[in-house]
């Protein structure tokens, strides 16, 4: 009885050890540090997007939504956990370090709009994201390549530009002389790292940089009801700037925000002016940082597009560019 109880005494020891041992090695560990000794998953995580877009910039929304992709040859394969880390740079982000918010891990299936939930987010800062999940099996994967979004200007105050447009742009003054045409010269000594630009337009404008269309977007802003709400967007320009001077140009049209009645002929106009506002944000690698604003300081002249319509199409007229840049008004 005795050689039979202390058999009985080694067997119990070696089957808690086992189980404290696998206790050890599936407990979560919330931070930087890496999950203790886990299997590697099969499953990879691409397709990072920030409010349902890839990289987008100016987002106004202070808790964003987070989704991802799974991608698997195992079949029936599934999450079951995530961590996601949005870090300040990109340098933090490679060394997993999730400054501006580590989830830790979430036992939850969700990869679809999971709501950004770290420090308060400033106007114009740049963010750095990445996932990993953890699978049906409890295996791990690597962590997906590192996405980026930046944030817009979030308060009135974050808009130091100006509106400004035509000075004989006064409602009746769209009907009788063609639509302008604004034009800023700027140079830069430093290097530069970045550049963004927050732009719009009313009605709606074309922004040039350089003789370079910036951007996809053809009818932007996106239409609004202007009296209450007015959308801006947001582009990186910093492959169209060059060493030395630097011009952008914008042109105006109407769009809804000044067109009235049948949108196909002319002479429906609202009596409001065309306008434009601007403000790009140079960022050298020193560190240091310049605005270009929309003020005083730009010139305007009447250009050579004399109607304009959403379904109408456009009139051009040669004999009406007077080669006469005016100060504009504010």
């Amino acid at each position: 009885m005795v050689l039979i109880t202390i058999k009985f005494n080694v067997r119990l020891r070696i089957l808690l050890l086992s189980l404290c041992t696998t206790c050890l090695t599936g407990q979560t560990v919330i931070g930087n540090t890496d999950y203790i000794s886990q299997a590697q998953s099969d499953i990879t995580v691409s397709g990072l997007r920030c409010e349902y877009l890839s990289e987008p910039l100016g987002i106004d929304i202070t808790k964003p939504g987070l989704s991802w992709v799974l991608n698997s040859q195992v079949r029936g394969q599934k999450q079951t956990a995530y961590q996601v880390i949005v870090s300040s740079t990109k340098s933090k982000s490679d060394e997993n370090i999730g400054d501006l918010w580590d989830s830790g891990k979430v036992f939850l299936r969700q990869s679809i709009h999971v709501a950004y939930d770290g420090i308060d987010l400033k106007s114009g800062q740049d963010c750095y994201w990445k996932v990993r999940i953890w699978d049906k099996a409890g295996g791990i994967s690597r962590w997906s390549k590192t996405a980026h979004w930046s944030m817009g200007l979030l308060v009135p105050e974050a808009w130091r530009a100006k509106w400004i447009g035509l000075a004989e742009d006064s409602g009746e003054a769209t009907t009788l002389y063609p639509l302008p045409v604004f034009r800023k010269r700027f140079a830069f000594q430093k290097e530069i790292l970045k550049a963004e630009v927050s732009v719009c337009g009313l009605g709606q404008y074309e922004l040039f940089l350089n003789g370079e269309k910036v951007g996809t977007d053809y009818l932007a802003p996106a239409w609004s009801v202007y009296d209450k709400t007015v959308y801006y967007n947001t582009y990186d320009i910093t492959h169209l700037l060059r060493e030395g001077e630097n011009a952008m140009g914008v042109l105006l049209g109407k769009g809804f925000y000044c067109t009235a009645g049948d949108r196909r002929i002319h002479g429906v106009n609202v009596d409001r002016p065309l306008m434009l506002i601007l403000q790009a944000k140079l960022t050298y690698h020193d560190g240091t940082e310049e605005l270009i604003l929309s003020d005083e300081s730009w010139k305007v002249a009447r250009g050579p597009i004399t109607h304009c319509a959403i379904l109408g199409g456009s009139d051009y007229d040669a004999r009406t560019v007077t080669g006469k840049l005016e100060y504009v008004f504010l």
